[in-house]
């Protein structure tokens, strides 16, 4: 795919498509702000250079990928929880469990609907979107797959 043909699917208006853009690498996570003190106690604050997502088939990537983290390991932990308590309680009841790979399943549905979906609310506002926000949009899936899974919360959302 040529750089038109790209423009040309996901609805980059030429001003941004002229601008020298390259992806930041996977986690590009950046802290604005870093303090840190000199030999003689004086703070200072430098700033690291911010990243940014400007099209639409980068902000999917990032999201699925965190998406794609974070449920595995989510469900790993989670297993690993009820292992323990499994085996450390007197009358154990087994119930069918499910396969392996669901955690991936609903990671990569959830982080392709969500990524495509803030990437083009981001495009059609012309906004640059920062690399946290794919991994903020993927922990805040994974708490409501976490909080929807008890029957409390289960009926209400």
């Amino acid at each position: 795919m040529n750089q038109s043909t790209i423009n040309a699917v996901f609805y980059i208006p030429e001003d941004i498509s002229k601008i020298r853009y390259d992806k930041p690498p996977f986690p590009s996570l950046y802290f604005p702000l870093k303090r840190s003190k000199t030999p003689t106690g004086t703070v200072t604050t430098r700033s690291f250079s911010t990243s940014y997502l400007y099209y639409v088939s980068d902000i999917w990537e990032f999201t699925i990928l965190w998406c794609l983290i974070l449920y595995p390991s989510a469900y790993i932990i989670s297993g690993i929880i009820t292992l323990y308590n499994l085996l450390h309680v007197h009358k154990r009841i087994f119930t069918k469990q499910k396969k392996d790979t669901d955690s991936s399943i609903y990671g990569a549905i959830y982080g392709t609907v969500m990524g495509f979906l803030l990437g083009i609310i981001y495009r059609s506002g012309l906004f640059g979107m920062s690399t946290w926000v794919p991994l903020c949009v993927s922990c805040c899936s994974l708490l409501y797959t976490i909080l929807s899974s008890y029957k409390l919360f289960g009926y209400a959302m």
